[in-house]
């Protein structure tokens, strides 16, 4: 938990006030315009010769192996302190400036080479009867999170196994009404509540799409909320993608693109960030150093590693 919000608090906070403080006052003319260059030849080269070098692999295996060439999206963690305490702001500023082309290089080049791999979902599968299924897979079989709609206009929005509804979902009925509660083998089976389109309320223990015992409603309460989270997920499976706009999309989801952007308008523009404005991010700047070596530290695996014994038949040994 530490970990992870200390990563998001550099990620969000001080590294966008970092990226304003460093640039901020400063003219076309004092920037390291030919690292900018070279950074971003260097990118498109790595790319271009990593593609090249993997044209003979197959075509997933070449997305895969040339987008991990692309960039890594690691700077802000040590790079950055690094050569801030190293060569100081002019070292901080050639650094900046080579991150802001590897976030192009990692959520723009990286993506669509990756995204030649093919998506891990298709968009949409569209059954014979006019059936149409969103969501997650498992080789040919509906598995995981996932949306059916049905060519009568219902809808089931949960969770699936061996290409049945089976865990939590909610279903909803073409003619209004809906159930929200537990599944086994494609039909309603275990806790869930049963609202019909009048308003009249089932709740109790579900067997083979019937209702067996009658409870009352607060007595399934956790059964449906699970259905509804189970749902929402379902809503969000990432599917299909790989195109141009998913990749600008990707970019413009990370807070430095907008730290840069905005620095960027402010040299252009001649003009400086506001007295308060450059107090606060000049305070969280000089924090960015500690934070992001700290978020850094705590991904290392600083417990020392535990014994395992191995046994094969008579012999067990200790390592």
């Amino acid at each position: 938990m530490a970990r992870w919000t200390a990563a998001k608090f550099v990620a969000w906070v001080t590294l966008p006030s970092l990226i304003l403080q460093t640039f901020n006052g400063l003219s076309p003319a004092e920037l390291p315009l030919p690292v900018l260059a070279g950074a971003l030849l260097s990118a498109a080269l790595t790319s271009a010769l990593a593609w090249a070098c993997y044209r003979g692999r197959h075509p997933k295996e070449q997305g895969l192996l040339a987008g991990t060439a692309a960039g890594g999206a690691s700077l802000a963690a040590a790079a950055y302190p690094l050569a801030a305490a190293i060569f100081g702001a002019a070292g901080l500023r050639v650094a900046l400036l080579a991150g802001a082309v590897n976030s192009l290089a990692v959520w723009l080049g990286g993506y669509l080479l990756f995204a030649t791999a093919g998506a891990a979902f298709p968009e949409q599968y569209v059954h014979l009867d006019g059936g149409k299924y969103r969501g997650e897979w498992l080789g040919m079989l509906k598995q995981g999170y996932g949306v059916y709609t049905y060519p009568s206009g219902a809808k089931y929005e949960g969770e699936w196994r061996n290409n049945l509804k089976e865990g939590r979902g909610v279903y909803r009925f073409p003619k209004g009404g809906l159930y929200e509660g537990e599944w086994r083998g494609g039909k309603m089976e275990g806790l869930g509540v049963r609202t019909y389109a009048s308003g009249r309320v089932q709740a109790g223990v579900w067997r083979d799409g019937k209702l067996e015992a009658d409870m009352e409603e607060w007595q399934c309460a956790l059964a449906v909320e699970g259905a509804g989270e189970a749902a929402a997920a379902a809503g969000r499976v990432q599917v299909g993608g790989g195109g141009v706009a998913d990749a600008a999309q990707q970019l413009l989801s990370d807070p430095s693109t907008w730290a840069f952007a905005a620095a960027a308008a402010l040299i252009v523009a001649g003009r400086q960030l506001t007295p308060t404005l450059g107090l606060l991010t000049s305070q969280l700047a000089v924090a960015h150093g500690p934070l992001a070596l700290l978020a850094l530290g705590l991904t290392l695996e600083l417990a020392p590693p535990q014994p395992r014994q191995v046994s094969a038949g008579w012999l067990i040994a200790e390592f």
